[in-house]
């Protein structure tokens, strides 16, 4: 079988003997219905998924109508070409933050007191307050400081504290459809953190959005189908969720699978934004809110350039 093709396999039938003589021969894919080969020794199968496993059946038949046993193939198409991808690289950027940057990041006594915006790119969103925000506005007794994730700077921001904004945009933002994209390292975890995600914690991670629930650090993640949710000390993450018609889906770095949210309601119009450990400690490398709902196609390419930049295995 020739599966260097994204999106079709060729099957091709050879061999097989029979006392009487082998005169026809016949494939199937997938367990579906038989296809007798009666003069060409090939089959094409197209259309298929880039990436998606299958199986191939074949068999060889004499004149009087008997079948052999299987002979079977089980494989996968080639997987789909991914082109690395950076937030600006993308259109409806609404607000950016690149804690690499260490021009955006200011610090009093040692501890940082404000973290300004990144570029938005070259087709930012035309919604009110896009890329202005500062987070400037530390939680009483905080102290955050700046680290390093993967050879670039980052910020340490402690359990139980945070930074977010001080001032709100107006007109208040109407969002519509929202993703989010952030990449953090895991310091320190509370008691009990196995089996959860960062989502899950109380103000752990980012949140940027409104009072009716879009925020990421909101989202409950069903665990079906899905071996790996657990946060590890020590590990870097990017995540991203997407936000439509009142559909969340969450993809993470160390996940095999998309997860769909349960009972998210949609974007609200009062803005907020802000960062925080929710009784985690964590390095936060890269984050912002698109305006929109990316593809998927779009978020495996966000994800694989903040893969490769912060290296995220």
């Amino acid at each position: 079988v020739d599966a260097t093709s994204q999106t079709q396999l060729v099957a091709t039938v050879t061999g097989g003997t029979d006392a009487v003589g082998v005169t026809q021969r016949r494939v199937r894919l997938d367990g579906g219905a038989w296809e007798v080969l009666t003069v060409a020794t090939t089959k094409t199968y197209t259309g298929l998924t880039a990436g998606s496993a299958h199986t191939i059946d074949a068999q060889a038949g004499d004149a009087a109508g008997n079948w052999s046993v299987s002979a079977s193939w089980s494989g996968s198409t080639a997987a789909p070409t991914i082109t690395p991808l950076l937030p600006a690289d993308l259109s409806g950027l609404y607000t950016h933050y690149d804690l690499s940057d260490a021009a955006k990041v200011t610090t009093a006594s040692g501890f940082v007191t404000s973290i300004s915006q990144a570029a938005l790119g070259a087709s930012p969103s035309t919604l009110s307050g896009a890329g202005v925000a500062p987070l400037n506005n530390p939680s009483a007794g905080s102290q955050i400081v700046t680290s390093t994730v993967n050879g670039l700077a980052a910020v340490r921001v402690p359990s139980t504290v945070n930074i977010g904004t001080s001032a709100f945009p107006s007109p208040q933002p109407a969002f519509t459809a929202a993703t989010i994209f952030h990449v953090f390292k895991a310091v320190t975890l509370p008691t009990g953190i196995t089996g959860w995600t960062l989502a899950n914690l109380p103000q752990a991670g980012i949140g940027q959005g409104g009072t009716d629930g879009w925020q990421v650090t909101g989202l409950k993640a069903s665990a079906g189908g899905i071996s790996d949710t657990n946060t590890v000390a020590g590990q870097t993450y990017v995540q991203v969720s997407t936000h439509s018609g009142g559909v969340t889906k969450i993809y993470r770095s160390n996940w095999g699978a998309t997860v769909s949210s349960e009972s998210v309601a949609g974007p609200g119009t009062h803005y907020f934004s802000y960062m925080g450990g929710g009784g985690a400690t964590l390095d936060h490398c890269q984050w912002g809110v698109y305006d929109r709902a990316l593809s998927g196609a779009e978020v495996e390419g966000l994800m694989a350039g903040l893969k490769a930049r912060w290296g995220v295995a």
